[in-house]
């Protein structure tokens, strides 16, 4: 999700750099076209809510049934919210209103925001609106429904404490980590205009504040998504010593608080010494401690495996070589669009088209380099252990997480397999070491 939010992010402040026009002569126009295009995706929340609660048996429906149906209502609502953003950001010149009716192109990284805030806009609401079925699947009684189809529900939609709190994870989880770098390298920028130095001292303004990104990049994390340090010290000292006996140098071990609406685990950081793994409070609270100790050499796995540089390396590699050829007078991003432009594309399709295909590469080779990693940060988890029981703790982990989400147990994400095949997998492992010792004796 944290890449699809950076890329269209990233998508609609490009196409409103490359449909930037006049100011805009019917305003009015312009700006119900927002407004229409703005509201109809929390529209869709809420007919999809409505049509889910009213007109389902949700009831009767058990907890994998409920995860299904959540999945399809939310394919079809990120398609619509991607696809209004981006004619909010093309077709509607609500860039061209901000900068030059409302005068704002002076003003640095308040016309950027500015300009995204519908596609924001929209997703806070519609994550307010499914904060109900959100419960809903997270239940296994159908209390929440029942409460759904009283009298009165459209009440139930204001804002209340836990609605908001919800929101407020989303955001954290979601937009600002995406939303903070852009707006760090749209200040630069807007501050710092590159093209009149040298190309030499350009890359060197860029990679310093890329490279204070990476180091300042765990302290960011821990701001935007309150991550704290472990309380106990016996645990602190537990986890950091199965990180010590793996030969992993982190800085440290702490819990991220989500109100226990998160279960995952996570390497956070590049730089050894700056570098935590980050547990969340719903996995602390309801795995046991040999669960969180596989969970921990998981984690280790990708450390100890270069996953992180490697998937860095990935991302970069195409900006890389464009960045490369650009310098060497070689045909480049510029050149792609003359020759698309020229064959009889629209300009706009012309200038995108490299932004696309960037993205289309990112879906593509993360999600394919990304499950391979899965299996080897298991494989690592599996045969690292202090004893035997190494490979069952790991099986037992991944059980628990299908039991805790039942959908994910048989459909892979874009960044994961299945807990299915991961299980398959590490039992393989399983019955490969028990043939071996059943050879030697």
């Amino acid at each position: 999700m944290h890449l699809l939010i950076g890329l269209l992010i990233i998508a609609c402040l490009f196409l409103s750099e490359s449909t930037a026009r006049n100011a805009p002569d019917s305003i009015h126009a312009n700006v119900v076209a927002v407004l229409a295009l703005t509201f109809l995706v929390p529209a869709l929340a809420l007919l999809q809510t409505v049509f889910v609660s009213r007109l389902w048996n949700f009831e009767s429906l058990d907890q994998d049934e409920r995860a299904s149906i959540s999945r399809r209502m939310t394919i079809c609502h990120t398609a619509v919210w991607i696809a209004t953003s981006l004619m909010i950001s093309g077709w509607t010149g609500w860039q061209n209103l901000v900068r030059e009716n409302l005068g704002l192109k002076y003003f640095p990284v308040l016309d950027d925001l500015l300009v995204v805030a519908p596609m924001l806009v929209a997703m806070l609401l519609s994550w307010g609106i499914f904060f109900d079925l959100q419960n809903t699947r997270a239940r296994k009684t159908p209390d929440t429904v029942k409460q759904m189809n009283r009298p009165g529900r459209f009440r139930s939609w204001l804002p209340g404490r836990d609605r908001i709190k919800f929101i407020g994870i989303r955001a954290r989880l979601y937009l600002l980590l995406a939303l903070v770098p852009v707006l760090i390298f749209a200040i630069l920028r807007d501050f710092t205009d590159l093209s009149r130095f040298p190309p030499a001292v350009a890359f060197s303004v860029l990679l310093v504040v890329a490279t204070s990104l990476v180091i300042g990049f765990p302290d960011l994390v821990c701001f935007i998504w309150n991550i704290k340090p472990v309380e106990c010290r016996k645990l602190r000292q537990e986890l950091l010593e199965i990180c010590h006996k793996n030969q992993v140098r982190v800085k440290d071990v702490r819990i991220w608080h989500t109100q226990n609406q998160v279960v995952n685990a996570m390497v956070v950081g590049l730089v050894p010494w700056r570098r935590i793994i980050v547990i969340s409070d719903a996995l602390l609270e309801r795995f046991t401690r040999a669960e969180l100790e596989a969970i921990i050499r998981h984690e280790a796995g990708h450390i100890r495996l270069y996953h992180m540089p490697i998937r860095l390396f990935l991302v970069l590699l195409p900006l890389i070589v464009v960045g490369l050829a650009e310098a060497a007078s070689l045909p480049g991003v510029a050149w792609t669009q003359i020759v698309l432009a020229s064959i009889g594309l629209p300009i706009l399709v012309a200038k995108t088209a490299p932004a696309v295909a960037y993205g289309i590469y990112l879906v593509f080779s993360l999600s394919w380099i990304s499950r391979r990693m899965e299996f080897e940060a298991d494989h690592y988890a599996a045969t690292t252990a202090r004893d035997a029981s190494g490979t069952q703790s790991v099986l037992d982990a991944l059980l628990r997480f299908a039991r805790l989400d039942p959908a994910r147990f048989e459909r892979s994400s874009l960044l994961h397999p299945s807990i299915r095949s991961r299980m398959e997998y590490i039992g393989s492992l399983r019955d490969l070491s028990r043939g071996d010792l059943s050879r030697a004796d």
